[in-house]
């Protein structure tokens, strides 16, 4: 990770704008879940998230914030650090992904055939791998000499 802070300005850019639009994505997604599964993962009121150009917003400032902070900590603190912080937040993403779907969709897929906690523990898993999906690429992008 150490190649991350001796690349080229454009580069570096390309690179963390990536990683904000994997949690600006992932945001939206918990909060337009969330919001059509009615159970938001966040203590927020019904008025300000029942416009969707809101939770849109929302997740674009959550991703940016993610962001600014992951560039802050790579470029000033150390690579590693950032990287670490990055998974802490994909960590939240996917399980509140997972604790969402399996209100949901998983929900009515197997309807009443599986008890909710089996239910459950496969949106986990699924979930999770989906976050270990995400981080193996997200590396690979910020090793990569070239975008």
């Amino acid at each position: 990770m150490e190649s991350l802070l001796f690349q080229s300005q454009n580069l570096i850019f390309s690179k963390l704008m990536t990683v904000t639009a994997i949690h600006v994505a992932l945001a939206y997604f918990v909060l337009e879940f969330g919001w059509h599964s009615k159970r938001l993962p966040l203590p927020t009121g019904q008025v300000l998230l029942q416009s969707r150009l809101v939770r849109i917003l929302l997740a674009g400032l959550l991703g940016i914030s993610i962001g600014a902070l992951f560039s802050y900590l790579a470029q000033h603190i150390s690579p590693l650090t950032a990287v670490l912080f990055h998974a802490a937040w994909l960590t939240i993403w996917y399980v509140e992904s997972a604790y969402l779907l399996a209100h949901g969709f998983f929900k009515n897929v197997f309807d009443d055939e599986l008890p909710f906690e089996i239910t459950l523990f496969i949106s986990f898993v699924l979930m999770i791998n989906a976050g270990y999906f995400t981080l193996m690429i997200s590396l690979s992008l910020l090793r990569a000499p070239t975008l």
